[in-house]
């Protein structure tokens, strides 16, 4: 136990020296057969809009088989590596995340990373949290796993829940184009397809006494939806986002329109029989001044689809198109389950900082259990629709800190590596707090939409 306890220190000293930087060998990928060519620097701003650097992915490497054999991916599943290089801007600091890189398979699914133990004679390290100074470069690799039978398309940049910006495409297909029919299957596995019609962007037909945000402008977005199977389709409206040229994804909003305007009503949940087709509209609230660059559905928990490319069709000059839902939920009910999920949160932070410094085994080990009994209690707390992504991050970082301080717990157990469970746990917790964070500036955003404290 005393070298354990020595261990563990050594862990925190080394961590809030080095702010995240490796503490072990780990190995390098190289080309193998599946990888991909260099990409595009891309361009990233922080939430201010302020230049801080740019995300290049250097090599996707799909199967990725120079992983330390002990580890190998679970079953049904392979690895792929993503390696990815950060620059910061000459000026600015870049705070960097391997959580931030996400995989998109062919299915429109997101896949965050996996644990990865690359091989002992690795030159590229595992990317890992830290923050890079003015003109700094960091190259490391993100490990994911993938079912068989799915294909990667798109590597993605995170940084918020509601902020998507895509770094590399991997399919070699073009986005949908405005007026293109797109084929979906809804969360009851029913198939149909989405066209997404117009888009009129500022959209000032609202009754007078309704205006937009101070800095912000309404975008009405007109779509066709059919049922192009042999069962049922749902009409789920709630799934639809409005992407910025930030890479903000927008929640439709709720007004009132002029009746001239009205010809095409309100979209809303419907059951469509086969061969039936349905239009509506919905309404979007976004900032003055930024361009706007895609229609996108969710239709169930992680997946992302998107709808029309509206970037190409303000090149081309022709009418964009999108697509969202209206609100269903009051804010009597938000204000509920605010309530109640902010006390979760609360809680998780008061915990997750006596957690930090290591000290208090007992504290831990009770820790574990009460993570993840406020992941079940949250899970059990259906949000409104436009709290459902927020909801499921706060499951899914409640998860990641219990299974943090299990790792961390068990680093000692006869066959581990202590240094690297230990490492892997610790990273894994601070990146759950960085969630944590963000998990609460979200709540406070939707809160605002409904006029909550």
């Amino acid at each position: 136990m005393r070298h354990f306890r020595v261990l563990l220190a050594l862990i925190i000293v080394c961590t809030h020296l080095v702010a995240g930087l490796p503490m072990f060998a780990v190995s390098p990928v190289v080309a193998q057969e599946g990888g991909s060519g260099n990409g595009t620097a891309v361009p990233v701003t922080d939430e201010e809009g302020v230049a801080v650097g740019t995300i290049t992915v250097t090599n996707v490497v799909d199967p990725f088989t120079e992983f330390d054999p002990a580890y190998p991916p679970e079953e049904g599943g392979r690895y792929v590596a993503v390696n990815v290089a950060f620059e910061a801007d000459a000026g600015n600091r870049f705070d960097i995340s391997p959580y931030t890189i996400v995989l998109q398979d062919d299915a429109g699914f997101l896949w965050n990373q996996a644990s990865m133990v690359l091989a002992e004679d690795a030159l590229v390290p595992e990317l890992s949290s830290q923050t890079l100074g003015p003109g700094s470069r960091i190259t490391g690799v993100v490990g994911f796993v993938v079912p068989e039978g799915r294909v990667p398309v798109r590597v993605l940049y995170q940084p918020e829940i509601s902020r998507i910006i895509p770094l590399q495409d991997l399919s070699g297909e073009e986005p949908p184009a405005l007026g293109e029919a797109v084929s979906i299957v809804d969360s009851e596995g029913g198939t149909g397809s989405v066209t997404v019609t117009e888009v009129v962007d500022p959209f000032e037909d609202v009754d007078p006494t309704q205006t937009p945000p101070e800095d912000g402008r309404f975008v009405l977005v007109t779509l066709v939806y059919e049922n192009t199977g042999d069962g049922r389709f749902f009409v789920e409206p709630y799934g639809l986002l409005l992407r910025d040229a930030n890479g903000n994804l927008w929640r439709s909003t709720s007004v009132t329109r002029l009746e001239e305007t009205e010809l095409v009503p309100d979209i809303t949940n419907a059951q469509l029989a086969p061969g039936d087709r349905l239009s509506g509209a919905v309404v979007f609230v976004v900032p003055d001044g930024v361009g706007l660059s895609g229609i996108y559905t969710s239709p169930v928990s992680a997946q992302l689809l998107q709808l029309a490319d509206l970037e190409v069709a303000a090149d081309d000059g022709a009418t964009p198109i999108a697509s969202t839902a209206s609100v269903d939920e009051s804010c009597a009910e938000l204000e509920r389950w605010l309530g109640d999920t902010r006390e979760r949160l609360g809680r998780a932070a008061e915990i997750s900082l006596h957690d930090a410094m290591l000290e208090d085994l007992e504290g831990l080990a009770a820790h574990v259990g009460e993570y993840a009994e406020l992941a079940e209690a949250q899970l059990a707390d259906q949000p409104p629709a436009e709290a459902e992504a927020v909801g499921k991050a706060l499951v899914s970082t409640l998860r990641a800190y219990s299974g943090a301080l299990e790792q961390i717990l068990g680093a000692n157990d006869l066959g581990n590596d202590v240094a690297l469970e230990l490492t892997e746990g610790m990273n894994t917790f601070n990146d759950a707090s960085a969630r944590l964070s963000e998990i609460e500036d979200e709540l406070g955003r939707i809160a605002e939409e409904c006029g909550l404290a």
